[in-house]
């Protein structure tokens, strides 16, 4: 390697430590921002739901009930209207004894828990990369866990970084072969289907089927739960309370749909345009069917980047779960990981939470440049070529 050659690797790699102390500085500063200012977090829902529960309440997806509850937990009516919860009863089921203590306690457990889950997902990260000194395992990482829109799900008391360490250790485990914990692991994220649905096809054509299996005895917890904490009625109310906003909330969405929503105007396109975007993933996954039977985490990480890049519902603190992604193309490529992880910091100062079309077109096409450099296959070495032996000739 020429001189030249190692002082520009050099510089990625001080490139990605500045990357890693940005990150965590950054997360410890939202961190500290959501437990000042729990009152406008996404948790309020959260935690009333848990507490509604607590008092023998069934009705967590009815909006008087929700807006009385939050009202409650707060002191005062919300100040930005009430918080529909939309994940699984289950989910606040679990959280009960942490949602009995008072709101900002309560929220300061949860962001403790997140920032915890974050290290060990760090760590977990950088085991995907054994040809690395453990140094430079370690930074890509953190700065794989902390990338830059992510990091809005401290902000917002979101569930993200307790579903990164479930999505770490479940890549690490299907690269190991066990399909079985990854599924279980993989089961976890369906508090939140909506990042984890293209995983499934994923699955299917890498011939998966023993992490399928995993992932149905987990599935079938989320419904079963579900019917027996809300039944059906509260199906109904949850459908009333969270889709009907979910397409009003769509231009402020991250992944595909939520662009076309932008350009167009029409908040109504937003599932038509998963649906395409779904079907045109699925073919990709087909197409490259061979690549993913070779590589199964590669298989996990292409089905939850495409679920994100083609989902209705997510927001830019569910892109934390691209962290995966990133790890495995610094396999092969470091720097166009560095690369990306940069891209994606600087488009997020310059966009924010919500960034303007023109922002989240770039930040659309860093992230589908990212998962095609992970589904590139590496290149084939050329054969060596040795030289043709010598003929002694003897002299007469």
């Amino acid at each position: 390697m020429s001189t030249v050659q190692q002082a520009t690797r050099r510089v990625w790699w001080q490139a990605a430590a500045a990357l890693a102390v940005l990150g965590t500085g950054e997360a410890a500063a939202q961190a500290v921002r959501a437990a000042r200012f729990t009152d406008h977090t996404d948790y309020v829902a959260v935690a009333a739901a848990g507490r509604m529960l607590s008092s023998g309440s069934r009705c967590v997806y009815c909006l008087p009930a929700e807006a009385h509850a939050q009202t409650q937990l707060l002191g005062h009516p919300p100040d930005i209207g009430v918080m529909p919860f939309a994940n699984p009863p289950l989910a606040a089921w679990l959280l009960r004894p942490v949602a009995a203590l008072p709101l900002h306690s309560s929220a300061g457990v949860f962001l403790v828990m997140s920032l915890v889950t974050m290290a060990v997902s760090a760590v977990l990260l950088g085991r995907l990369l054994p040809d690395l000194p453990m140094g430079r395992r370690l930074l890509i990482g953190v700065a794989a866990a902390t990338v830059a829109p992510g990091l809005s799900a401290l902000t917002y008391v979101q569930w993200a970084p307790l579903l990164l360490v479930a999505v770490a250790g479940a890549v690490l485990l299907a690269g190991w072969g066990d399909g079985i914990v990854c599924g279980a692991l993989l089961s976890l994220l369906l508090v939140k289907p909506q990042v984890v649905w293209l995983v499934v096809p994923a699955l299917l054509v890498a011939g998966r089927w023993r992490t399928l299996a995993a992932m149905v005895p987990g599935a079938l917890v989320w419904a079963g739960s579900t019917f027996a904490i809300v039944g059906t009625g509260g199906l109904a109310e949850w459908y009333r309370s969270n889709v009907q906003m979910d397409v009003g909330d769509s231009v402020k969405t991250a992944g595909v749909p939520g662009l076309l929503v932008q350009l167009t105007g029409h908040t109504g396109i937003s599932f038509p345009a998963a649906v395409l975007c779904a079907l045109a993933a699925v073919a990709l996954l087909w197409r490259l069917r061979d690549r993913l039977r070779a590589d199964p985490a590669l298989a996990v990480v292409a089905g939850l980047a495409l679920s994100l890049l083609a989902s209705p519902h997510i927001f830019g603190a569910d892109l934390m779960l691209l962290a995966p992604l990133l790890v495995l193309v610094a396999r092969r490529r470091p720097e166009a990981a560095i690369a990306a992880m940069a891209s994606l910091a600087v488009l997020t100062l310059a966009g924010g939470d919500v960034p303007g079309p023109g922002l989240h077109a770039l930040e659309l096409g860093v992230i589908l440049v990212t998962v095609a450099a992970a589904l590139t296959r590496p290149p084939v070495a050329a054969p060596v070529v040795l030289p043709a032996p010598r003929t002694l000739v003897r002299s007469a």
